[in-house]
C-alpha cells in the first residue's frame, strides 16, 4: 500500500507537457503564445504583431 502512494505523490508533481512545449516555443521565439494549439501561422502572425510595435507601427489585422 505504501508504494502505490508513494507513486502517486510522485506522479503529482510532473510538469505538463504542454507547458514544457509552450514555455519552449516561446524562448525559441521570444514571443510568449498564449492559445493553444501552437500553430506556425499563429507564431508567424506573433511575430509580425511583435515586429510592428517595437517598430511603432500598427500590426497586421489591427484597424488603421
Amino acid at each position: 500500500m505504501q508504494l502505490v502512494a508513494m507513486h502517486e505523490a510522485g506522479k503529482a508533481i510532473n510538469p505538463s507537457p504542454r507547458a514544457a512545449t509552450t514555455n519552449a516555443v516561446s524562448e525559441a521565439i521570444g514571443v510568449r503564445m498564449r492559445k493553444l494549439p501552437i500553430r506556425p501561422e499563429k507564431m508567424l502572425q506573433a511575430l509580425k504583431q511583435k515586429a510592428a510595435a517595437v517598430a511603432g507601427q500598427p500590426s497586421p489585422g489591427e484597424a488603421c
